[in-house]
């Protein structure tokens, strides 16, 4: 992915792209819920957190099994399973993905109160949550959004952007030439009335930042306070767009 936009009024070009380095959610912050992921080809989940039950995982006959045993001896409030599907890369999901040869279940995610206590819920937080979310599954709705979050990561669909700001500087005028001063060492000489000015205009990188989950989240939270952008063509070029302003500018001027 490669997306440019332009500002409506001239000023700024937005660049986005796919984060090459993204941060693992599952690692670096801070979750209502544990990962636990088994699979021989992947780390996956909450690796430290999964190998401790891994003995109990190989010793359980099937997965609802384990899963028996997994909320029993986490206390869980909520857990469900989860599947990955792997075929020219990995993408994972609460519900199973129908595909007998390149899916299957990987584990389970965990919801508990000791995980939401730390995250600051209170208790009226908690009963809110539930009273609002009733006729998605109560809790069940934490886990399918941590899982989401996850499931980009796992499929690179998150996102980095760039913001270049496009300054204009008037350097001459037509029709001017510059002669000795008596005060100053060159004065302008203007030879016709409202001589049109001569631009210089380039485009100076102001702002970038990564960890994106949606090109909506970098039109909210990343661009300047009332700048409003549309698309333009991908294959445009920086030197292209600072070269149409310009000529914006002359053909104005």
């Amino acid at each position: 992915m490669h997306s440019k936009y332009k500002s409506k009024d001239g000023k700024y070009l937005l660049e986005v792209d796919y984060d090459s380095e993204p941060m693992n959610p599952r690692t670096e912050w801070d979750n209502s819920t544990i990962m636990y992921c088994y699979h021989k080809n992947y780390l996956l989940g909450d690796v430290e957190e999964s190998k401790k039950y891994k003995w109990w995982q190989d010793e359980c006959s099937s997965w609802e099994e384990f899963g028996k045993l997994l909320k029993r001896e986490t206390k869980a409030l909520c857990i469900m399973p989860l599947f990955l599907y792997d075929h020219s890369g990995i993408t994972m999901s609460t519900g199973s993905f129908q595909d007998r040869w390149d899916s299957g279940q990987v584990g389970f995610a965990v919801l508990t109160s000791e995980l939401l206590k730390k995250q600051g819920w209170t208790t009226k937080m908690r009963r809110n949550w539930l009273k609002a979310n009733k006729d998605k599954g109560g809790y069940e709705e934490l886990i399918r959004s941590d899982v989401k979050t996850y499931d980009q990561y796992l499929r690179g669909e998150i996102f980095r952007t760039t913001l270049h700001e496009i300054k204009k500087e008037v350097v001459g005028y037509e029709g001017a030439i510059s002669l000795p001063g008596i005060f100053e060492p060159w004065v302008n000489v203007y030879l016709q009335p409202n001589p049109k000015p001569i631009y210089h205009v380039e485009a100076e990188e102001v702002d970038s930042c990564g960890g994106y989950y949606s090109v909506a989240d970098i039109m909210s939270d990343f661009l300047p306070k009332g700048v409003e952008v549309e698309a333009i063509d991908d294959n445009c070029t920086l030197d292209e767009l600072v070269q149409d302003t310009l000529e914006m500018l002359n053909d104005a001027a």
